[in-house]
C-alpha cells in the first residue's frame, strides 16, 4: 500500500487477545463478543470477525463499532504502516 491514509491491511486485523489488549479489555469480552453469550446472538457481524482454527479474528473497525475508538498509548511505538504514513 501506499503513502497517505491507506493503512496495511494486515493493520485491519487483529486477534482477540490482541484487539482486548489495544481497547484496555478482558481476552474473553471480545471472544464473547465473536460467539455471543448466555444464548444471545454475536455482536460482530461475520464481516467483522470469524474464527481461524481455535483463534478469533477480528476487524479493527468492527472493535471501533462495538468499543469505540481505539484510546492510543503514547508510549507505544508507531507500526511500519503508521511511519510510512508520515514519511
Amino acid at each position: 500500500m501506499g503513502k497517505g491514509n491507506d493503512r496495511c491491511a494486515l493493520e485491519e486485523v487483529m486477534t482477540a487477545a490482541e484487539a482486548a489488549e489495544k481497547w484496555g479489555l478482558n481476552a474473553r469480552t471480545v471472544q464473547q463478543s465473536c460467539t455471543g453469550y448466555k444464548g444471545a446472538l454475536p455482536r460482530f457481524t461475520e464481516e467483522e470477525a470469524r474464527k481461524a482454527g481455535r483463534i478469533w479474528l477480528v476487524t479493527k473497525a468492527g472493535m471501533e463499532r462495538l468499543y469505540g475508538p481505539e484510546e492510543k498509548n503514547p508510549k507505544s511505538l508507531l507500526t511500519k504502516c503508521e511511519i510510512r504514513t508520515i514519511i
